[in-house]
């Protein structure tokens, strides 16, 4: 079996934390946009003329602007997420791969004969693989597999 010796490098902590923030600063700018909209239909309310209708634009463009910026965030946030699962989950096939490959340098000879014969039964359970952690609270789903 050949294996990747080396850890796979990544902030898992840092990126969960980075995946929250960016949610929660979507959410905010998703509150900015709606206050904006009703202050500006408030304002709308007595207004008259051509000032009006390219004010009223240029809110609709506005708060399009903050809803697309929002929309983004998350976007973000959930591409962390997904990168901590799958750092995780690569992590955890490279320790699985090293303690197969532990167990296959441990064999006696009995063991290598007998297991190639009927099978070996001294290899460890592969890993689970780790979901992407969701929305808002990006709560890790597992931790490094224990060999």
């Amino acid at each position: 079996m050949h294996a990747d010796w080396t850890d796979v490098r990544f902030d898992y902590d840092g990126s969960l934390q980075l995946a929250r923030e960016l949610w929660g600063l979507a959410d905010e700018v998703d509150a900015v946009g709606a206050d904006r909209h009703a202050a500006a239909v408030g304002a709308l309310v007595d207004w008259l003329g051509p000032t009006r209708d390219r004010f009223g634009g240029r809110i609709d463009v506005e708060v399009a602007d903050l809803h697309r910026i929002a929309t983004d965030l998350r976007g973000g946030a959930q591409a962390w997420a997904q990168a901590w699962a799958d750092a995780l989950n690569l992590q955890n096939q490279r320790l699985y791969a090293r303690a197969c490959a532990r167990a296959e340098r441990e064999r006696s000879t009995f063991d290598k004969v007998m297991g190639g014969l009927f099978g070996h039964d001294d290899l460890p359970p592969p890993p689970a693989t780790r979901a992407t952690p969701t929305a808002p609270l990006f709560a890790a789903t597992g931790s490094f597999a224990r060999y």
